[in-house]
């Protein structure tokens, strides 16, 4: 069949970017791809007090691991201690 004078055929689709689907389109077994942000966050970061100082250590490539004080965690009442041998639990 000829295609009729003027018309146009349809455009490529071409890879990228494709539009959401709208919430009445989204199947109730399928998690719906819902744009999300993040407004709030709170953490201990190595070296750093506050989440901005911590973000110029990354920014940086600054090493800051470090062991972890005593009276935060004790990591031999988890893993024993080492020059007793006591096998891991892991």
């Amino acid at each position: 069949m000829k295609a009729a004078a003027g018309s146009r055929k349809p455009a490529a689709k071409t890879p990228g970017r494709q539009k959401p689907a709208s919430p009445a389109a989204v199947s109730d077994t399928a998690p719906a791809a819902v744009p999300i942000a993040i407004i709030s966050m709170e953490g201990m970061f190595p070296q750093s007090p506050d989440l901005d100082t911590f973000e110029a250590h990354l920014a940086a490539g600054d090493d800051c691991i470090e062991e972890i004080p005593g009276d935060r965690w004790d990591w031999r009442s988890v893993h024993g201690d080492p020059k007793k041998r006591v096998p891991s639990r892991m």
